[in-house]
């Protein structure tokens, strides 16, 4: 199935110019239609335990200066929307609007962030949500794209403006249904890819299915991968696969998604926890 959908949840930061630019380039390369998702927090949420004693007056008053500062910061972001869809030509239309052209729109929400972002992420082809600030535990934001939505996630990095697998990509396999699941979830990425790469230990190339048999795979969807067996040596398995697909020259990592029942589990350490502590290029996963 073609990538036709995004959702990328945004909010005000230092880096947001960034990860907006990174959602156009992706609906530019995909020809697919970008909502930029901005979510007005809950009222009730926004009064911090300082004003449980302060009268309904004061805390009204509160709580309207919250609402108007969200709201402030809403159109600040989709004036920056308008400016840079303007400059790289992807016009502003609602979803389906011309679905043979790239499009992008922004979306404003009232309610619980992770909440909408797990529901509306469920009508989206693709997820872009930028590589988390905090790791242990996981933001409920990101735990939501991942495990919620149903749908692949594309982290990527903060502080530059990344084009997916431009120059290749890698496949991390270790022959679990979580690999293959988010290999055949990618198979739209892949297809535009530079390059490649199926990345897989010694240990798990004498399981099966190994990567010389994905690569015959791949060949059946018109994708030629190179298998690749790469050695921690003293490394982490993260920081291996990290390492060695920079150097293969890949600009996108795929990994399979979580298998325990909750991602933050997972997130205490191993491949998962390296990957999203220290990558600088995007990373495709699907749980």
């Amino acid at each position: 199935m073609p990538i036709k959908t995004l959702l990328m949840p945004i909010r005000e930061s230092d880096t947001s110019s960034e990860l907006m630019q990174t959602g156009l380039l992706a609906a530019e390369q995909f020809t697919a239609h970008l909502d930029l998702l901005y979510v007005h927090p809950n009222p009730n949420e926004m009064l911090p335990y300082a004003t449980l004693g302060l009268s309904s007056s004061m805390k009204a008053s509160v709580t309207e200066s919250a609402e108007r500062n969200a709201a402030d910061q809403a159109k600040r972001l989709e004036n920056e929307l308008d400016a840079l869809c303007k400059r790289v030509g992807v016009p502003r239309q609602p979803r389906g609007e011309d679905p043979a052209k790239a499009s992008a729109e922004w979306i404003e929400e009232r309610g619980l962030r992770d909440v909408l972002i797990g529901q509306l992420g469920r009508l989206a082809d693709l997820v872009i949500v930028p590589r988390p600030m905090r790791i242990n535990p996981p933001p409920s934001s990101f735990e939501a794209a991942v495990r919620e939505s149903g749908r692949p996630v594309l982290m990527v990095p903060r502080k530059s403006v990344s084009e997916v697998a431009s120059r290749g990509a890698a496949i991390c396999w270790n022959a679990s249904k979580e690999a293959a699941q988010a290999m055949a979830a990618a198979l739209p990425i892949l297809r535009i890819a530079g390059a490649v790469h199926i990345l897989s230990s010694e240990k798990r190339m004498k399981q099966r299915p190994n990567a010389n048999e994905v690569s015959n795979y791949l060949k059946c969807h018109g994708i030629e991968a190179k298998p690749y067996v790469f050695h921690a040596e003293g490394r982490s398995v993260g920081e291996t696969l990290l390492s060695d697909a920079k150097s293969l020259g890949c600009s996108l990592l795929i990994v399979g998604g979580y298998s325990r029942p909750r991602l933050r589990e997972m997130l205490m350490g191993g491949v998962t926890r390296h990957l999203i502590e220290h990558a600088d290029i995007p990373v495709f996963m699907k749980h």
